[in-house]
């Protein structure tokens, strides 16, 4: 399991201006125009400009060993937008940029930012990079840059613990390899025949390696790992660097219960919902190429759960499973990216979010989160009097604030995001149409609406929350409906100070045109949608309870009956199911036959095409565009922004995996 802190480089600069590391006594990269030697040895040591002429795909993967000051990424970004100018209006396969790097140590913003002032001719790019630079939390960070043009996977950890946690296909995943990091002699660590080892492990056939070292060692384990090794004329005054090519073998791996099920890239898919879900994931599809038709039961989309006026945006973070917290961490600046996008035409403030700490258990989860020592860009302990302060409203608790916490509209998000999506011309929007059943083929999917109306795709994503159990293939997934009704009141002199989105046992909104929200009610296994004046009442009440020692509560009126009820779709684990659907009757054949620890999946015990998108819950708002990015990631066979632990939390069949595995009956 990774760590919850990162230790941060500790830099000193030389009389050059050039960053050095006190950790290894190192210089990030070469008095003597690092930008130069960074493109003659990594760029030009892969023939990345004649590859990319030719390449018959539609991505490209770098992979680097270390990210350091981003020097080799901003130069394959400055690089690839050159070859896309001299292409012009040719038409070539090659889309998209991926370039996945690690880093140990990563620089804090401010000293990134002076790193990169040396080279004013990549300003453009490296202002992307300052102002979209993640927060130190261990695993992967997708940064998307030109509409998705280029893609940055920087995975924050010891490497040797990042890259055994990487998906990889039967085909490889990286055509071209940096190996890059401070001097072998300086960082022995890393240079090892586990990184080679593992560096093969996601090499293409055909990808290629350079590195600015060329010494014995490094050339020996490399070769032993499989790649074929010469020597280059270094840069400069260095003699030599090393170039390589990999021949990767062909045999399929065999896969375990927890791995994904591989999947080809999909050329048009077809989307089951009418939410945020749904969009998120049209909008992702489409970005990448893929034609979408997506059914809406409705007249319009956003008419469930999404169709809130306000929703919080924070990270849930749960100090006791480290992965999880680390996929909200992720998910949450992720989602902080698509906002920023949409920041027009999407009702949305950055206030910041307070969760208090108002009983026991809430006091308990503040100190482990605390003890957890997260970024205090991301989150920081506040004192009563600081959480007060911080409201605008009096409150006299202690808590959590997310300064970066928000709060949006879910329905102008869910809007916006079709649009988007409709402009490339990728994307064919059903309204009213309600998909009642559908069918497998070897060759896609067959699909059948209410007016007996029939349609094909290659893949089908069921997105419709907690109606997917209305299908016969998903029926018994252990997923349950939950009915929540949020309230809508009216500002008062009291409550109109309010600076910051309140979390206790429910939430409240700043207002915004004169209203607050207050979330939410939970009704688990119910899914009627008549407006309940009880639940209005307990919302009420929540606040009463929650701030007791308080008179303000006493002003929220509920009396008015506006408010919205909708239903969304729960697991028992609070996380999402994103992958494909498992055929339950396969999978007890499969527990009745198995070992069950040595155990390999056959691919049939999930369906080809179909895949669910579902049980988001109330965090849909938080997961939903990272849930999609690696959803369509997936369809497209493209790297994925989470890694193999990551995965198996959002598998779709992991209750059952873990029932076999354990010999009980589920």
């Amino acid at each position: 399991m990774l760590n919850q802190k990162l230790q941060q480089a500790d830099l000193s600069w030389n009389q050059e201006g050039t960053p050095t590391s006190t950790q290894f006594d190192d210089v990030y990269f070469s008095n003597n125009n690092g930008q130069q030697e960074s493109q003659y040895v990594f760029l030009a040591g892969n023939q990345l400009s004649e590859r990319w002429q030719v390449h018959s795909h539609r991505h490209f993967v770098i992979a680097e060993t270390g990210f350091g000051t981003g020097l080799n990424f901003l130069n394959s970004w400055q690089a690839f937008d050159e070859f896309k100018v001299r292409q012009g209006d040719q038409e070539s396969p090659l889309q998209r940029l991926y370039f996945i790097s690690f880093e140990k140590y990563p620089l804090s913003q401010s000293d990134l930012q002076q790193a990169l002032q040396q080279w004013p001719q990549l300003q453009q790019y490296a202002a992307q990079l300052i102002a979209k630079y993640p927060y130190a939390t261990p695993g992967c960070h997708r940064l998307m840059f030109d509409n998705g043009r280029v893609v940055l996977d920087l995975w924050l950890g010891d490497i040797h613990d990042s890259l055994p946690n990487m998906f990889v296909p039967p085909q490889g995943l990286v055509d071209a390899w940096f190996l890059d990091g401070f001097a072998p002699s300086k960082n022995p660590d890393m240079w090892s025949p586990e990184l080679f080892s593992q560096m093969a492990r996601l090499a293409k056939h055909d990808a290629t390696l350079a590195t600015f070292t060329a010494a014995g060692f490094v050339r020996r384990g490399l070769i032993d790992a499989g790649f074929t090794m010469a020597k280059r004329k270094g840069y400069g005054y260095k003699r030599e660097m090393l170039v390589g090519r990999f021949e990767r073998d062909t045999h399929p791996l065999q896969r375990d219960f927890t791995e994904r099920a591989v999947t080809a890239p999909y050329q048009d898919v077809c989307i089951i919902g009418g939410g945020l879900a749904s969009a998120s994931l049209a909008f992702a599809l489409v970005n990448k190429g893929v034609k979408v038709h997506l059914h809406c039961q409705d007249h319009k989309p956003a008419q469930g759960a999404s169709g809130n006026r306000q929703g919080a945006l924070y990270p849930l973070l749960t100090p006791d499973n480290a992965t999880n917290s680390h996929f909200y961490c992720h998910a949450f600046q992720f989602s902080q990216q698509q906002i920023e996008a949409f920041k027009a035409v999407v009702d949305h403030d950055f206030c910041g979010v307070l969760e208090l700490a108002y009983r026991d258990k809430a006091i308990a989860k503040r100190d482990k989160v605390m003890a957890a020592e997260y970024p205090k860009a991301l989150v920081y302990n506040t004192s009563a009097k600081q959480s007060e302060e911080l409201a605008g409203v009096e409150i006299d608790l202690p808590g959590l604030c997310y300064p970066d916490g928000a709060w949006l509209s879910p329905r102008q998000l869910t809007q916006a995001l079709l649009e988007d999506a409709q402009k490339s011309g990728l994307l064919t929007l059903h309204l009213n149409s309600q998909i009642i059943a559908f069918s497998e083929s070897k060759q896609g999917v067959s699909i059948t609406d209410q007016e007996q109306k029939n349609y094909q795709a290659s893949a089908i994503i069921l997105a419709n929350g907690a109606n997917i159990l209305q299908f016969e293939q998903a029926a018994e997934l252990p997923l349950f409906p939950v009915r929540g009704q949020v309230s809508h009141i009216d500002t008062n002199t009291v409550l109109a100070p309010l600076k910051r989105v309140l979390c206790y046992q429910g939430y409240l909104t700043p207002a915004h045109n004169g209203q607050h929200c207050i979330g939410a009610s939970y009704g688990r296994n119910k899914d009627d949608t008549a407006f309940s004046e009880a639940e209005q009442q307990e919302n009420k009440q929540k606040i009463v309870t929650s701030f007791s020692q308080q008179d303000w509560p006493n002003t929220v009126d509920v009396s008015t009956l506006k408010g919205r009820v909708s239903v969304r779709c729960g697991t028992r684990d609070n996380l999402p199911f994103v992958g494909k659907l498992p055929n339950k009757p396969a999978y007890l054949t499969s527990a009745l036959n198995s070992n069950k620890k040595e155990v390999s999946i056959p691919e049939a015990l999930s369906y080809q095409h179909v895949f669910a998108f579902t049980a988001l819950g109330s965090r849909g708002i938080c997961t939903a565009p990272l849930l999609a990015e690696l959803m369509a990631s997936e369809l497209t066979a493209e790297p994925l922004p989470v890694g193999l632990d990551g995965l198996f939390n959002l598998n779709p069949n992991r209750y059952w995996v873990r029932s076999i595995k354990k010999g009980r009956p589920f």
